[in-house]
């Protein structure tokens, strides 16, 4: 019989196109027409995260479909944000559409690979009947691979990251959030620890937990235990460190889960917020932590870092004053944000100290059946009731005249296993965090017959569906008895491996062992490939972190190579927006790049370094960076960089005012990028021009130069240069007086900044769409936006765009019916531009402050202003 006679062509096509995603996805959300606050899923962000295409191509895209009557917008209140945005639903049109692809291909079929390496050929629309999962068509297709193939692996690994619908669920009453908790498949004793901890939960007293003891002896399976018993009476939440969380990774979780409890105020704070302040944190937090039962639970606290460890102390003196709210921390030691104060004195901390098991419970966890009396209790006094080596004790003989336990298990039991287990845990060690089981299959003869056999020792742990990884005790010590040849293959075959899955954090892994791997100069070629994209999806800190670790290996071993960690370091440290620490690293890339003759780098390094002098005022010492960075570019015949800081001399006498310069250099600089084809250059170089043309009042000349930026951008990712050119699109549109659709290019760049890190922009984006709200007299909003803006360029020093911020501030007042505050804002707005010593600003500003005085009728003031 022919394959396909009962399940139609298994060939179905690998992509759908772009627009019919689209439809597909906005389909799922057409119930929601109607409702008050709809999800973020359904405006432009989410919309291209749901159909995997950059969100630089979504509004073409969008207009598309909405010429073709297949879908419309509406303002809506978005779950989370702060302000309403457009959201997109299908017309009658684009229903029927819908039904249409529907109907194509769900009697269509492909070949689902399942996880215990079978393969079954099912109809689309049975897949997640049969996986009894909740999957959506659109998700499907992204999941296929090249030969038409769906694996269920990959499938339970999507859905477990998926960020909507939310990974939390309702069990009776209550919120869990356990999708991290590691199920033991035995759990033996330990009652009254679990009554210890069910009464601490319950109880008025501590609001905090310490659970410690060594490695293995058992702390996250008895917080699993405590945490899973507990499901249907308290609101749970876990979490597990990485060394590489952030605090915004930390809070990002919790405000999911206590968005699932219906308090979003959180989650709104954090997607509006780039930079976080402990102070400013504590009423955001201590507003939405207000009402229990509430146990958190965070797991592996040792690798936490020493910003989370100062949230932790917030959190302590928080919750002191609170009740119902629990918070259980799991590790190694003593936690440095409490004191012995916070125990004995003040109550706040409650602790928790595991030893090992006792006997009985020893005797239910071992599956020895050849132990008397007399050698269990030879056994415990050797183990001491540690968990983790009572359940990796196969035998009883070889325990008679052994002393020291851990003796015993390398000696016995490690060295021991079976050459291909060997090897199989070897491979483990080399692994952070929890991988894919395909990740450990590097070498002939390991497979999944293999991974279950070390699961059922304990020698691995299955964490989540098909993510494995070996304990730590058992890592080390496989880990530090690899050869360095070993070490160097094991990296680079787990750097392989992070390079196939690709996605962003994947690459950041890549890195971490490309340099583990003896490779850095790898690692530094992928972190300049990647590393803005990585950047633009929310993975800085980690990939700040890679560097750092790029930045010792170089140092250490002193080669040719320190000069491009300085660089990439001040470059994302730059974009983060900590202009000191980015200062600081570019001028000691500079100095290497010189000593070691890297002029590549020099040149990079001055650029920047210019870059950021021009913008916080420093006119020569940023013209003298620029003007070396130039000539070192042309030296090297280096076209690329000839054109990077042509652009920058360009923004630099833009900035000041010097516009017949700043074109000239922009201009040299576009030719060169088109000539080099150079998207992102050509972009910058016609947003620099339509700046130009902004401020000469030529606004039809401004507007088509960032169109013309807009259309370069079209085959690029650069995010970071597109919420720039919104930005300034916005601006012009704003003096023209079409304040919707500044509104819209404004808060388009404050999405995407959000994402990509860039504080300045986002900055830049805040400051912007607070004109047009004053514009529109919606003073409350406005004042929203100044606030955040404000906040951002006071961390800069960008004493510019501090003294335009403090201008709108003064109109704010003055609407408002404030007269004395306004003037005392317009006072300070020419002090800030004062102490920058620049003419034409000084003049630019002052002209601003008459003009808004005579048009609002107070013409004595204005004329006092000199």
């Amino acid at each position: 019989m022919n394959m396909y006679d009962n399940h139609g062509d298994a060939r179905l096509p690998r992509k759908l196109t772009v627009e019919r995603k689209i439809l597909l996805h906005l389909f799922n959300y057409q119930s929601m027409e109607m409702e008050f606050e709809v999800p973020q899923a359904i405006v432009q962000d989410g919309i291209a995260e749901a159909v995997n295409i950059r969100r630089d191509n979504i509004p073409r895209t969008i207009k598309k479909l909405r010429e073709e009557d297949l879908i419309y917008d509406v303002l809506k209140r978005i779950k989370g944000m702060p302000r309403k945005r457009k959201a997109y639903f299908l017309t009658e049109t684009g229903e029927r559409s819908v039904e249409e692809i529907l109907g194509s291909f769900r009697s269509r079929s492909i070949y689902l690979q399942l996880g215990d390496g079978g393969v079954r050929q099912i109809y689309l629309e049975e897949v997640s009947d049969y996986l009894k999962v909740n999957i959506s068509l659109l998700e499907i297709f992204n999941l296929l691979n090249e030969e038409g193939r769906l694996r269920e692996a990959e499938v339970r690994s999507y859905l477990s990251e998926r960020s909507d619908p939310s990974i939390g669920y309702q069990r009776g009453n209550f919120v869990s959030f356990l999708q991290d908790v590691p199920i033991p498949k035995r759990f033996c004793g330990r009652a009254e620890e679990l009554g210890v901890i069910e009464k601490w939960v319950h109880g008025d007293g501590s609001s905090v937990m310490s659970v410690t003891g060594i490695a293995g002896i058992g702390k996250t399976t008895l917080a699993a235990k405590a945490a899973t018993d507990l499901e249907g009476q308290v609101h749970i939440f876990w979490y597990r460190f990485h060394r590489w969380d952030s605090v915004r990774n930390v809070l990002y979780s919790i405000s999911r889960f206590l968005e699932e409890m219906g308090r979003s105020g959180f989650r709104s704070y954090l997607d509006n917020t780039q930079r976080l302040d402990m102070k400013d944190l504590y009423p955001i937090l201590e507003g939405n932590l207000t009402e229990g039962p509430i146990l958190m639970v965070f797991d592996d606290f040792q690798r936490a870092a020493d910003d989370i460890v100062e949230l932790f102390v917030l959190l302590k003196d928080m919750l002191s004053a609170t009740s119902g709210i629990k918070i259980m921390v799991v590790g190694r030691q003593v936690f440095p944000f409490y004191d012995r104060s916070d125990v004995v004195v003040k109550g706040v901390v409650q602790e928790l100290s595991l030893e090992g098991l006792d006997e009985e419970s020893c005797r239910s966890l071992l599956k020895v059946k050849d132990l008397d009396d007399e050698l269990f209790k030879k056994v415990y006094s050797i183990t001491k009731g540690h968990p983790l080596f009572v359940q990796l004790v196969t035998t009883g003989q070889e325990l008679r005249d052994q002393k020291d336990i851990k003796r015993y298990i390398y000696e016995e039991i490690f060295k021991k296993l079976e050459e291909r287990e060997s090897l199989f845990l070897q491979i483990a060690s080399v692994f952070r965090y929890p991988v894919p089981s395909a990740a450990f299959f590097m070498e002939e003869g390991l497979d999944f017959t293999l991974l279950d056999r070390l699961v059922e020792k304990n020698l691995l742990q299955e964490i989540s569906y098909d993510e494995y990884e070996a304990h730590d005790l058992i890592k080390e010590f496989f880990y530090n008895r690899l050869t360095p040849k070993q070490k160097t293959g094991y990296h680079m075959r787990a750097s392989d491996h992070y390079m196939e899955v690709g996605t962003n954090r994947s690459t950041v892994e890549a890195m971490y062992h490309l340099t583990m791997g003896g490779e850095p100069v790898k690692a530094l070629k992928l972190a300049s490939t990647y590393g803005d994209l990585v950047i633009s999806k929310g993975y800085t800190e980690q990939f700040a972190s890679v560097l750092d670790l790029l930045n010792r290996e170089v140092s250490e071993k002193k080669n040719d190579y320190r000069a491009m960690t300085r660089l990439l370091t001040g470059r994302v440290q730059m974009i983060m927006g900590h202009w000191d620490r980015a200062l600081s690293e570019l001028k000691r890339a500079s100095a290497i790049a010189e000593a070691e003759d890297r002029p590549d780098i020099g040149v990079m390094a001055n650029l920047n370094i210019g870059v950021i002098e021009s913008r916080r005022g420093n006119r020569d010492g940023a013209e003298k960076r620029l003007k070396r960075g130039l000539k070192m570019a042309r030296k090297l015949s280096d076209r690329e960089k000839i054109s990077s800081a042509l652009q920058a001399i360009g923004e630099l006498y833009s900035i000041s005012g010097e516009f017949d310069q700043a074109k000239k250099f922009m201009s040299e600089s576009l030719e060169i990028a088109t000539d080099l084809e150079l998207s992102s250059l050509q972009a910058a170089s016609f947003t620099g021009l339509g700046i130009i043309y902004t401020n000469q009042d030529q606004h039809k000349k401004a507007i088509g130069q960032f169109e013309r930026a807009i259309a370069a951008l079209e085959m690029t990712e650069d995010l970071l240069m597109l919420s720039r050119v919104k930005i300034s699109l916005g601006t012009v549109l704003a003096t023209v007086g079409d304040h919707d659709e500044a509104v819209t290019n404004f808060e388009d760049s404050i999405e995407i900044c959000s994402g990509t890190g860039d504080i300045r922009q986002l900055g830049y984006s805040m400051a912007g769409a607070a004109h047009v709200y004053l514009m529109k007299r919606d003073l409350e909003t406005a004042r929203e936006y100044l606030d955040e803006a404000l906040s951002i360029f006071d961390q800069l020093g960008e004493k510019v765009k501090l003294a335009s911020i403090r201008v709108d501030y003064g109109r704010m007042f003055i609407y408002g019916g404030d007269m004395e505050r306004g003037k005392q804002e317009f006072k300070r707005s020419l002090e800030l531009i004062d102490e920058i010593g620049s003419p034409y600003h000084r003049k630019r500003i002052a002209g601003e402050i008459q003009e808004f005085l005579r048009s609002s009728g107070h013409h004595k003031e204005a004329a006092r202003l000199r």
